[in-house]
């Protein structure tokens, strides 16, 4: 028994310390962000987005599997002005993805005015 919940808190400490990286991952359940951590596919993330992004039905990944753009839960597209590339560990490119995501809304809303 001793050994079950030695484990269970290395897991514990584990994901809190993903989630600290990362807070988006705050957003999703335990079991989803093992899923995430847990894959090498950068577009495993398609299954989560909306619960780590608000409004966001899916990314748009180019051929190279570069992040190009993000879907609203409408239909709504916009392209990032950046592509966001996904190498490495999730929690570090996610919130390369997030700043992006930031960055192309505010650039996109000053063209617009």
């Amino acid at each position: 028994m001793r050994g079950l919940e030695n484990c269970q808190r290395n897991l514990s400490k584990y994901l809190d310390d993903k989630k600290t990286k990362c807070p988006r991952f705050y957003f999703v359940s335990n079991d989803d962000l093992l899923c995430m951590l847990g894959s090498n596919d950068p577009k495993v993330i398609q299954d989560f987005s909306g619960k780590i992004m608000d409004n966001c039905r899916r990314f748009i990944f180019s051929s190279t599997t570069q992040i190009e753009g993000m879907v609203s839960d409408e239909e709504e597209v916009f392209m990032f002005i950046d592509r966001v590339k996904p190498e490495g560990k999730i929690e570090f490119w996610l919130n390369k993805v997030e700043v992006e995501m930031i960055s192309s809304l505010k650039r996109i809303n000053k063209e617009g005015l």
